[in-house]
């Protein structure tokens, strides 16, 4: 068993038996003793098979407001730019580069499945290796991972290569799940982002500020819920703690596939409607306590 990530104290198991909701496969989570850091074991070689399902048009109906709302915050950031110039690592769908080359900024993205992008007008490549190749002599003013840290093998080995890529005054914007927040508290294996094996670490926001002061970064601003991350955290989690299969009324509002009958669909999209509306006033009370579902943070290079 490996030592924790972030500060190589113990780690403790939490569960042994959270089942992938793709493949039926079971994964253990182990919690470091010391900073509250997650870690999902084992973690899969391979994890194409883990994405089958995962890659595409995630927010549903929110895509525009969720995107626009990230440039606001990267604009907010970095001030007095003359290049403006934007890395985002796991741009997804692309959609978030598409609104912000419409403001001006020259876009770029990683994506593991980047072929996909060939005709898209889109500057994808497949990886941080090959941007540093294209930009040797370059650097970027913003660089973004929304919802994208935890997703990688090494943490630590992508935040150093960032710090490399990034302007001397740029911003770092990074969001991820808040594994110390009430949605994590509650639902435990049933949050819907708790999402193994895809997501193979588990952030607090102590274990990641202690990361980025470790890779040579410095907190500047912190956020404690993206809405319709935090709002879908409530609803979908609180269906799965009774509903199976789980995340149907999260893969229904994005136009994803639910290969069971309409009438399931029907009663999981009521209710988690009715779910949605009921957890609204938790969703601003539970950021207010630094609880929220979401962690956002704005951060320089020290």
């Amino acid at each position: 068993m490996q030592n924790c990530h972030v500060c190589e104290s113990n780690l403790i198991k939490r569960f042994s038996d959270v089942k992938d909701v793709q493949t039926g496969d079971l994964f253990s989570l182990f919690v470091c003793e010391k900073c509250g850091f997650g870690q999902t074991f084992s973690s899969p070689e391979n994890l194409g098979k883990y994405y089958a399902e995962y890659h595409g048009r995630r927010h549903g109906f929110t895509t525009d407001y969720c995107d626009h709302r990230r440039v606001r915050w990267v604009e907010k950031s970095v001030k007095n730019s003359q290049t403006k110039k934007l890395l985002d690592i796991g741009c997804g769908s692309g959609t978030f580069l598409e609104t912000a080359k419409r403001r001006g900024w020259k876009a770029v993205g990683t994506e593991l499945n980047h072929e996909k992008f060939q005709d898209s007008g889109l500057e994808v490549y497949e990886d941080l290796g090959k941007i540093a190749e294209k930009y040797v002599e370059e650097s970027f003013d913003a660089i973004t991972l929304w919802h994208t840290l935890e997703h990688f093998k090494n943490p630590r080995e992508i935040l150093m290569k960032v710090r490399e890529l990034l302007a001397e005054n740029g911003s770092l914007l990074i969001a991820v799940p808040n594994f110390s927040g009430f949605q994590s508290q509650i639902f435990g294996q049933n949050w819907l982002h708790l999402d193994m094996p895809r997501h193979l670490f588990h952030f607090n926001f102590n274990a990641l500020e202690t990361l980025l002061k470790q890779c040579g970064f410095s907190v500047k601003w912190r956020r404690n819920q993206e809405f319709e991350y935090d709002l879908l955290g409530w609803s979908q989690s609180a269906l799965n703690t009774f509903s199976d299969p789980p995340n149907v009324f999260f893969k229904t509002l994005a136009g994803q596939k639910n290969n069971i009958s309409p009438t399931k669909i029907v009663v999981n999209t009521v209710f988690g409607a009715a779910f949605s509306a009921i957890a609204l006033p938790f969703v601003p009370l539970s950021a207010l306590l630094k609880k929220g579902g979401t962690i956002v943070i704005g951060a320089e290079k020290c």
